[in-house]
């Protein structure tokens, strides 16, 4: 909260602004990790309840608590709490961990640095980042290779979700719908890498939190309309 309350675009959240105790959002988290995983536990697979509690642990522990104040890296295993509930839906179908599963979890991983950098470097984001003294990538490094590591992320991105859609076998309509989309998203990027703008890494922020939703469904698509 002591962040949050430091950060123009989160300052008047209901915690930092004061509206609620942090006792009393301590007490809610708390009861509503348990009442999940106890939900888990009476109607899921061993696998999956691991997974989950996985899950809690890398977002809570690992990433809040040691690493996103300490380290510029942080935001990797955010990426891995983030892509461990799409693996978990995948292991609570089949009960294993196969492939299409792994890619689903790299997937959201190579795409968090799209989605979470380009939001740090809008400018008033960037300020609140470095009044906070939070490591984000632009500020304990350079603009130039901030963009070069979002542009990395976005290839691994679209490799992964197309490798995704050829292994599910997925409709051939379906796939070239998937390979315009990551074709659209590299060229923002990269003409952003070659000659930045606020409006366009903005822009960036909004395509890429679409491309995971569009690409999930698509996947969705290709593979019920095999």
């Amino acid at each position: 909260r002591d962040i949050d309350a430091i950060m123009e675009r989160t300052k008047n959240r209901p915690l930092p602004s004061g509206k609620l105790k942090p006792s009393t959002v301590l007490k809610n988290g708390i009861f509503l990790v348990i009442l999940g995983m106890l939900i888990a536990i009476l109607t899921l697979n061993l696998l999956t309840i691991f997974i989950i509690f996985l899950g809690f642990f890398f977002d809570v522990v690992i990433y809040t608590i040691l690493l996103k104040r300490r380290t510029k890296l942080s935001i990797f295993f955010g990426g891995i709490a983030g892509g461990l509930p799409a693996l978990a839906g995948r292991t609570v179908i089949i009960g294993v961990i196969d492939v299409t599963g792994l890619l689903f979890l790299f997937f959201i991983l190579a795409w968090i640095p799209v989605h979470i950098l380009t939001l740090a470097l809008i400018p008033r984001n960037f300020k609140g980042y470095k009044e906070a003294k939070i490591p984000m990538w632009p500020i304990v490094s350079t603009e130039k290779k901030t963009m070069r590591i979002i542009a990395i992320g976005a290839f691994f991105t679209s490799i992964i979700l197309y490798e995704n859609a050829r292994h599910l076998k997925a409709n051939g309509i379906i796939r070239i719908i998937i390979g315009i989309c990551c074709f659209f998203l590299m060229v923002l990027v990269m003409r952003n890498l070659m000659k930045p703008s606020n409006k366009l890494t903005f822009l960036i922020f909004k395509v890429a939190s679409l491309f995971m939703i569009i690409g999930f469904l698509l996947l969705y698509l290709g593979v019920v309309f095999i």
